[in-house]
């Protein structure tokens, strides 16, 4: 009896060893598939658009170093009108996600909206999230529009302070609390993230026939989810959509290519927030359309 439980043990373990081996192999040979023949796509990027570990989390040398990635929308609506969408990072309503690009991506557009469900909408809420594709665009017109629209923000806002005679009112306070438009055009030109979610679809030759620039433009597969678009910008209640999240969003940093990302990591007492130095690094995407690094240097 003991003999046949040790050999039951002895096979369970090399049944267990073939079935690691055998998911090692197949996730070797998919990277190797990935990465076989031209890129799909090719994005230069810097510390603005790839974000830090935690302090301390590449210290030892034996432990792996990624990166995630820092995308954005352009959108001017979000939960609070004081705060646009274009300001968060990694979140955020687009304003070309509208109801029209939801029913081509799969949604039911047809169910209530918020001015005949003053409730929330919440049977288009219960919609589960959807598998797309995701084009991201770096450091193109969408960030330029950006920029354009801080840069009135903050014209507007020294504007507003020069005419200020009485008291600051409630609005100008929260405004200047949570959104100082100076140091925002600011963090836009110098700090911010130029990696924006542009498109979505589910066709992708249709989607790079629209954007042909591979050097500018990747397409990721992601998740978009649907809400409820909200009155603030003049835009009507009604179905929308919100990016949930790329299925990728995290690079690993190859061992040859540490030397360039190491010195500008963030110090401990920092926190891990930012990054400590600068650097230029290289982004491709593969048949899978998964990402990975292929060049990073200092600058």
């Amino acid at each position: 009896m003991t003999g046949r439980t040790t050999a039951s043990r002895r096979l369970a373990w090399i049944a267990g060893l073939a079935l690691l081996a055998t998911t090692d192999l197949v996730a070797l040979g998919g990277v190797a598939w990935n990465r076989s023949g031209d890129p799909e796509a090719v994005l230069t990027l810097t510390q603005r658009e790839l974000e830090p570990p935690y302090a301390g989390l590449a210290e030892s040398g034996n432990s792996g170093l990624a990166l995630r990635l820092r995308w954005r929308v352009e959108g001017h609506r979000g939960p609070d009108p004081i705060v646009p969408s274009f300001l968060l990072e990694n979140d955020g309503l687009p304003d070309w996600l509208d109801a029209t690009k939801m029913a081509a991506l799969g949604f039911d557009t047809a169910l209530p909206t918020a001015r005949r469900d003053p409730v929330g909408s919440a049977p288009y809420l219960s919609q589960p999230a959807r598998e797309v594709l995701l084009v991201l665009e770096v450091d193109g017109p969408a960030y330029r529009r950006t920029v354009e629209f801080a840069a009135r923000a903050a014209s507007a806002a020294a504007a507003a302070q020069a005419r200020e005679t009485g008291a600051p009112t409630p609005e100008s306070i929260a405004r200047q609390a949570l959104v100082p438009p100076v140091d925002a055009l600011d963090a836009e030109i110098r700090k911010r993230s130029r990696l924006f979610v542009v498109d979505a679809g589910l066709d992708r030759d249709a989607l790079r026939r629209r954007y042909p620039d591979r050097t500018h433009y990747a397409i990721l597969r992601g998740r978009v989810g649907a809400a409820r678009a909200h009155r603030e910008g003049g835009l009507p209640p009604g179905p929308a959509g919100y990016i949930e999240a790329l299925s990728t969003d995290t690079v690993n940093v190859p061992q040859d290519l540490r030397h360039a990302i190491e010195p500008a990591l963030p110090a401990e007492h920092d926190g891990g927030e930012g990054w400590n130095g600068a650097f230029t690094a290289q982004l491709a995407v593969g048949r899978r359309l998964e990402p990975w690094l292929v060049t990073a240097s200092p600058r």
